[in-house]
């Protein structure tokens, strides 16, 4: 859901401050030209058949072979649910935000997005027009692929692991999972994949990359904005599913060494853009009654915040990245602090790996939260008890 509260002289402000100011400029236009302008424009495209877009059943068409990992066989036409590698003949990579292209020009909706919707296919378009190289969006519009292909750097039988937006959920849920589908299809073809994954990317990405043991000989850090991979390789989009979670947790984790004795867990946004608790230290007072500790995950390693939550009985957080390695979780409680903006990610995550989930509706001060501790405590104490 989005308000008006969702844009604030705070919260351009504090983007200053953390990334300087071009990037501030760069992103508050690309936020407002998305949603002002580009649905439009690219509604009229799509209408003029300028934009055409490849969903899963014509990928699967196109796909000189899938592989299933559910069936743990080829398949000609993936149009069933469980995840898949779509192989293309070649194709092209946004380095931005991983959108993938036919080789004729059309947009694989799969690398974006979840099947039947072309939303993010739009945002994806909008965020790469005011990236490192605006003009591989022109070329593509004005479909001079020629000109495309003389600009992308060339790259062999790569899979893009690129998040959409760049953060850790985006990552961690949305793009790490491809992994997984990746190496079964390299297992059941003896082909070796080459991931495409941004060079600009927090240490966290690297950190991933480490844990889940695959090696910097396999990945192409990229620099360049647009690649042609010949053969492309996509992956299905995650979706949010147990079997994903279960293997994150077994290969990061140690599960010969869960403690669940671990302290009762409060993220703190104290140092996000938005979403901060403006009343943090008095929400502190009362959950440190109740065993809990205050953290800025931002400040420690993948393995370390993991471990964090596994062992966590309970977490406590607003609504933001740091709820997503509650994927690490095992029998415990998440509470989701909400102001002016809910979406239900985090619900979804608790759903699917049996943790009792709870939210709480607070009061928007702008982009930030006001929690009332005491609607919040008889929240935790029924909890703890």
């Amino acid at each position: 859901m989005e308000s008006r509260r969702d844009i604030s002289l705070r919260k351009v402000r504090r983007k200053w401050q953390a990334d300087g100011l071009r990037q501030t400029l760069l992103a508050s236009l690309e936020t407002i030209s998305r949603k002002l302008f580009w649905r439009t424009i690219y509604s009229e495209l799509s209408n003029r058949g300028h934009i055409q877009t490849v969903h899963r059943e014509e990928l699967g068409q196109r796909a000189r072979q899938c592989y299933s990992l559910q069936l743990e066989s080829m398949e000609v036409d993936p149009s069933f649910e469980e995840p898949f590698v779509a192989e293309l003949e070649a194709g092209y990579i946004f380095s931005e935000t991983g959108l993938g292209v036919t080789e004729d020009g059309h947009y694989i909706v799969e690398t974006a997005n979840t099947p039947g919707s072309e939303t993010n296919v739009m945002a994806c378009l909008s965020r790469q027009a005011y990236g490192s190289d605006p003009s591989v969006v022109s070329k593509l519009l004005r479909r001079n692929l020629r000109s495309l292909q003389t600009q992308a750097k060339s790259i062999e039988m790569a899979v893009p692991l690129i998040a959409r937006h760049p953060n850790y959920y985006h990552w961690l849920i949305e793009t790490v999972p491809k992994i997984r589908y990746v190496q079964q299809f390299e297992s059941a073809t003896n082909n070796e994949a080459t991931f495409l994954v941004p060079a600009d990317r927090p240490p966290w990405v690297k950190e991933t990359l480490e844990a889940l043991g695959v090696p910097n000989s396999k990945v192409e850090w990229a620099i360049a904005p647009i690649y042609y991979a010949q053969p492309l390789l996509v992956p299905s989009f995650p979706r949010c599913s147990v079997a994903d979670y279960q293997w994150l947790q077994k290969q990061v984790l140690d599960q010969n060494e869960i403690n669940k004795d671990g302290s009762n867990v409060y993220i703190s946004r104290s140092n996000a853009i938005s979403r901060q608790v403006v009343n943090e230290d008095e929400v502190m007072d009362l959950l440190s009654q109740y065993g809990f500790e205050r953290y800025h995950l931002e400040h420690r390693s993948l393995e370390e915040n993991a471990t964090l939550f596994n062992e966590a009985d309970i977490v406590v957080g607003a609504h933001g990245a740091g709820l997503t390695d509650i994927v690490f979780c095992t029998d415990t409680s998440v509470v989701e602090l909400f102001g002016s903006r809910v979406k239900h990610p985090y619900r979804q995550i608790a759903a699917e790996l049996g943790l009792e989930y709870r939210e709480l509706h607070c009061e928007p001060v702008s982009t930030d939260i006001y929690v009332d501790t005491t609607e919040l405590e008889p929240i935790i104490m029924e909890l703890v008890n």
